[in-house]
């Protein structure tokens, strides 16, 4: 069965490089200092846990990989997709975790809206191999911790809360670049590439 691994046109097979993107909506810095500051806390308790302590707060809308030719196909798409859409309330609801498997995620819920599943949707339904999965909408604190990690941070989850919202005015693409070697695959960092204005 073809997935998103096959699509590389005239590579060879010890190096295959891919471009993987995220969709998100950013937070605003008094938003980001926040989070940064429940990062912090949370790492204090559980020991450094790089799976998302230094990354940048935002929620994720959509998650896909694609050849590194296509990178002006995304932007354009993600424009045309997104043209008509207007500028949007973000409500955080509180703190919180989800299970996924036996790792647990301590987030910041966000409050389902109209306007945020329709972008969700349109940005799933019309970028190949998404991610698509069931909309959760929410800001990571820690990330895949193991049930040891989790059982240290939960006692004092309600330090971590608080409500707060804000109107997004962007969605923006972000990209990362790997590279398949034939011993290792390297990863760079996401990188913002482009806005997306919510007009």
């Amino acid at each position: 069965m073809k997935d998103q691994y096959d699509l590389f046109e005239g590579t060879s097979e010890a190096r295959r490089i891919i471009h993987e993107y995220l969709g998100v909506i950013s937070t605003p810095l008094p938003i980001t200092n926040l989070v940064i500051d429940q990062k912090e806390k949370a790492d204090s308790m559980i020991g450094p846990h790089s799976v998302s302590r230094y990354s940048k707060p935002h929620l994720t809308l959509t998650h896909f990989s694609l050849r590194t030719d296509l990178e002006n196909h995304v932007m354009e798409r993600a424009s045309r997709i997104l043209a008509n859409e207007r500028p949007v309330l973000i409500k955080i609801n509180g703190i919180g975790f989800f299970e996924s498997g036996s790792k647990r995620h301590v987030v910041n819920h966000i409050e389902k809206s109209k306007p945020i599943e329709r972008i969700y949707d349109l940005l799933n339904k019309n970028f190949p191999f998404s991610s698509n999965k069931k909309f959760n909408p929410h800001i990571t604190v820690a990330k895949s911790l193991s049930p040891f990690e989790f059982q240290k941070v939960q006692p004092y989850l309600p330090e971590f809360n608080f409500v707060a919202s804000y109107t997004a005015y962007d969605v923006v693409i972000l990209r990362r670049e790997i590279e398949f070697l034939r011993n290792q695959t390297v990863v760079t960092n996401y990188v913002p590439i482009y806005s997306v204005p919510l007009k």
